[in-house]
């Protein structure tokens, strides 16, 4: 064996060779101890060898121009101008093993991401969905009964989704018709925008308030694109000369573990929550030799991952909803906000809000330091019409967060006149406000405080609340409060509350609440059941009494809510203090989608139509794996609970389906648009199958057709028939009707029929089965 050294390259094309200066090499080539096949290569007189350039991929290279050469008009690279540390040539072997530079190799990429597969957005179709809510109640002492029926109608066409709330009253202040929210929208599912026109809520983010309105809106929403990840992944970097196991730790708990080969090795979009994590890459080669990498990296949604925009622009007239449940709508107005992500560490925003008496405009900077944690920075300018004055304003926000403990702090001011839409004589706009916060888990326990004060043109408050909240067991909970508050006037209040609460099991609890303030005392007692996702039974009952210096009393309230297949019941009553109350509502929803219709309970965003393909009823029909009802007679059932954009299972129990039917899908995944109706068929459809025997007949003897393959035509099929050991043949899907074919067989032809009758059953035997004559 001879061992070539690599020479540095010291031009850019090296002269074209001839074949008669090189030995044509077929070799087994080994490259950092990992076998790569055998190519075809050129030995050089002066030791180099040269490898064609469509084999660089086989060899996990990465071609370097100073490397290529030629032969002719085909293109070689040389190994040592590749960058080759070694060359070893065993010539009775037929064997070359080439050593690089872990950094000259192709390298391995691991994906950490823990997503499913991409499921993209079902293209929502033609839809209906006619939510209501129908209650009478009754305050007592005289008082008449009150009626309410409140209706959510959402019509989906296609892209498009029209949506028209209303509420019809009697027995009120405000008897007859009011219109609640109307709305046009329509989402780009792909881009993850969503247009709205009419009544909407809008934010300015850091920049304003929230605020009603009606007009026209543009936001970006990342719930429609569920496979974009919207915060900075971690990305880790190792590398090694030969291969290896890599295993990657995240606080000392692994979370993966396997082999690569030599060169870089690349681990990519890492997603964790909790904030502040040490991350940690050990890479073990085969000799045994370890090597550690440990970095932190901060996880969190606070700012963006590069490259991404998150927005809201909203033009209209501000709106106010009043004591009559009826819009009334104020000034034109506007809103916005934009935030951009500079790069994994950099999120920028600007943004704003404003009508005919003021406006405000600002922008800022989001700050993320593996190291340091998370700093913002904002400035504002408030701009008063009525009085061409103008005031400033700024914030700043600081937060450290691990999985075991997190730190924030913030701080803002602002000018003399400041305003927003919120602002008035008693409720002014703060001028000065600082908090802090922090919080610390302890074995089963969490404590967290937080500190803030405020000042306004009405003085100055304190408020302290420190918060524990203590898992006792699987079952038991206990959590408490205290709550100071402290103003420039020396007024003091105090609040505290102790609440423990023990599951009986997984969706029966009982709890009991200690209350005290300044100047009440109490203590409430409480029992529930869970209400269930599907068809079921949920209540809370409860009793409390009360002490404070002038009197002492008690009350008692219970609520339920019957969940059927169609509708919902529900019932609350409280009596206490001299008051009662008690009412009793229905509420449940009118779906249609693909030509089918049907009553339901209460939709709040959107529904899926399960469908088993064929007539039988009793089959339960699962989301997520939680039971949502049973098929009716047609093998239907709408599901009211799906949320849209989010990925979720709907299955079927497949052992109550009747053997006479088979099931092309037993579960399928979805994702629906926002209010809109899903399908989803599960392909059943009902066996139809007969068998039996075909048999040669000769001189009134039967002798079975063994092991043949032939076919049969009838009036609306051709059937292909494959007989058994025992001339047994099965054959499914075959209309009634009389088939005939011929068969080649003892050295004649021979004459077959078939005839199968109209039948019920899943599966028919025929007596006569398949005769040739």
């Amino acid at each position: 064996m001879a061992l070539l050294g690599a020479p540095p390259a010291t031009h850019a094309q090296a002269p074209a060779a001839t074949q008669a200066q090189a030995d044509e090499l077929i070799l087994t080539v080994r490259v950092n101890g990992v076998a790569r096949g055998e190519l075809m290569l050129l030995r050089q007189p002066q030791g180099e060898f040269w490898v064609r350039a469509e084999d660089l991929p086989q060899l996990k290279l990465e071609p370097v121009p100073d490397a290529r050469r030629t032969v002719g008009a085909v293109p070689y690279y040389s190994l040592q101008g590749l960058g080759a540390e070694s060359v070893e040539f065993d010539e009775a072997q037929l064997a070359l093993a080439v050593r690089f530079p872990s950094r000259r190799l192709e390298g391995t990429v691991i994906d950490l991401g823990t997503r499913p597969p991409p499921v993209e957005v079902t293209q929502p179709r033609t839809s209906l969905i006619l939510s209501y809510r129908l209650a009478a109640s009754n305050a007592g002492q005289g008082q008449p009964t009150q009626v309410t029926f409140d209706t959510d109608a959402n019509l989906r066409l296609g892209g498009l989704l029209l949506r028209q709330a209303s509420r019809i009253a009697a027995g009120t202040d405000f008897n007859g018709y009011t219109r609640g929210t109307t709305q046009a929208i329509w989402d780009n599912l792909k881009a993850g925008q969503r247009y709205t026109a009419g009544d909407v809520l809008s934010s300015a983010g850091q920049y304003g308030t929230a605020i009603t309105g009606a007009g026209l809106m543009l936001t970006k929403l990342y719930d429609m694109t569920p496979d974009v990840i919207r915060q900075p992944t971690a990305t880790l970097r190792a590398s090694t000369p030969v291969p290896a196991e890599v295993q990657v730790s995240v606080d000392g708990s692994t979370i993966y573990r396997g082999s690569v080969g030599p060169g870089p090795v690349t681990l990519d979009n890492l997603l964790l929550y909790g904030g502040m994590r040490n991350v940690q890459v050990t890479v073990t080669d085969a000799s045994g030799r370890r090597e550690v990498f440990s970095e932190p990296y901060l996880f969190t949604d606070f700012v963006l991952a590069q490259g991404l925009h998150e927005y809201n622009y909203f033009v209209g007239r501000r709106s106010e909803l009043g004591a009559d449940n009826a819009w009334h709508y104020r000034e034109m107005a506007w809103q916005g906000f934009h935030r951009y992500g500079v790069t994994d560490s950099v999120t920028v925003g600007a943004g704003g809000e404003g009508n005919g008496d003021f406006s405000t405009l600002g922008g800022g900077l989001t700050l993320r330091s593996d190291m340091l944690g998370i700093v913002s920075l904002d400035l504002l300018a408030n701009r008063d019409h009525e009085t061409h004055s103008t005031a400033g304003g700024w914030s700043a926000r600081y937060s450290y967060l691990t999985p075991r403990w997190s730190f924030q702090a913030g701080r803002r001011e602002f000018g003399t006149g400041f305003r927003t839409f919120l602002t008035s004589d008693t409720s002014p706009f703060v001028q000065r406000e600082t908090r802090v916060g922090v919080s610390t888990q302890l074995w089963q326990a969490t404590l967290s405080a937080d500190w803030v004060r405020t000042e306004d043109a009405l003085g100055a408050r304190d408020t302290g609340i420190t918060r524990l909240s203590y898992n006792l067991n699987n079952r038991t909970m206990l959590t408490g409060q205290l709550q100071n508050t402290r103003d420039s006037e020396g007024r003091h209040d105090w609040a505290a509350f102790v609440f423990l609460r023990f599951d009986l099991d997984a969706r029966r609890w009982i709890g009991a609440t200690a209350r005290s303030t300044s100047s009440v005392r109490a203590i409430d007692l409480e029992a529930g059941q869970m209400l269930p996702q599907g068809e079921g039974v949920g209540y809370r009952v409860g009793l409390s009494e009360e002490r404070n210096a002038g009197s002492n009393g008690g009350s008692a309230f219970a609520t339920a809510k019957w969940n059927l297949r169609p509708l919902s019941l529900e019932f609350l009553g409280t009596r206490g203090g001299g008051s009662q109350f008690a009412e009793v509502a229905a509420s449940g929803a009118v779906v249609a989608v693909d030509g089918a219709w049907g009553l339901t309970r209460q939709v709040n965003d959107s529904f899926a139509l399960a469908r088993l393909g064929v007539p039988q009823g009793g089959v339960e029909v699962l989301l997520n794996n939680q039971v949502q009802g049973r098929t009716d007679d047609r093998g239907m059932l709408f599901i009211p609970d799906l949320g849209a954009f989010g990925r979720q299972d709907v299955s079927i129990n497949d052992k109550q389906v009747g053997m006479q039917y088979e099931l092309a899908q037993r579960r399928k995944t979805v994702t629906p648009a926002f209010r809109s109706g899903t399908v989803v068929d599960f392909g059943g459809r009902k066996l139809s199958a007969v068998a039996g025997i075909a048999s040669l007949v000769s001189a009134g003897r039967r002798t079975p057709i063994v092991g043949r393959a032939f076919t049969l035509a009838g009036p609306d099929a051709t059937l292909k028939v494959e007989t058994g050991n025992g001339g047994d043949f099965y054959l499914e899907n075959a209309p009634p009707g009389t088939y005939r074919g011929r068969l080649e067989a003892d050295g004649r032809a021979w004459s077959c029929r078939l005839a199968i009758p109209e039948f019920t059953e899943a599966v028919l035997e025929l007596q006569e089965g398949i005769v040739c004559e």
